[in-house]
């Protein structure tokens, strides 16, 4: 129902997408049979890719819904509205060891992997989705920094002038 403007992704020889209603969508590619759905709350998600990362999926929807769906159990493990107001997310989300990562509108949102719960205060003046990697966050700011960021604490580590903010 609404179609799919996701983009697909491929996990486990299965194509995994979210349709507009929210529905996420397990597709066999050989038969091009369903082979299983989980309806979520979500309305709408963004044309992006789903993050796949430790057996868990995580998509936003253009209202700023965010879910969680644990691929061992086939089940929502967690779904939560990011703000009080609709707010789309245009970028894929990134997952860290401990958190997943929501850049939208200069600013990047940190919450909790298992819960949902928001793991670090949002930071504000940031210019590009960020990038993770051995528990390091990096990413540019609207001042002209590349900076890197501790995932577990958030503090700061490299910080260098480029010149001009990043937006990608």
């Amino acid at each position: 129902p609404g179609g799919l403007r996701m983009t697909p992704v491929i996990y486990n020889d299965t194509i995994i997408i979210v349709d507009q209603m929210g529905v996420v969508v397990f597709i066999n590619p050989e038969t091009g049979e369903v082979e299983k759905q989980i309806q979520t709350k979500a309305r709408k998600p963004i044309a992006l890719p789903v993050t796949i990362s430790e057996e868990s999926v995580y998509f936003a929807d253009s209202t700023g819904h965010i879910v969680c769906i644990d691929l061992g159990k086939d089940l929502v493990k967690w779904e939560r509205d990011l703000f009080d107001e609709n707010m789309a997310i245009y970028h894929q989300l990134e997952c860290g060891a401990e958190s997943v990562n929501i850049y939208t509108r200069g600013t990047l949102y940190r919450i909790s992997r298992p819960t949902g719960d928001e793991y670090l205060p949002p930071l504000s003046h940031v210019s590009s989705p960020p990038l993770y990697k051995d528990g390091t966050l990096y990413f540019g700011t609207t001042e002209g920094f590349f900076v890197s960021i501790d995932e577990k604490s958030g503090t700061i580590g490299m910080k260098i002038n480029i010149g001009q903010k990043m937006t990608t």
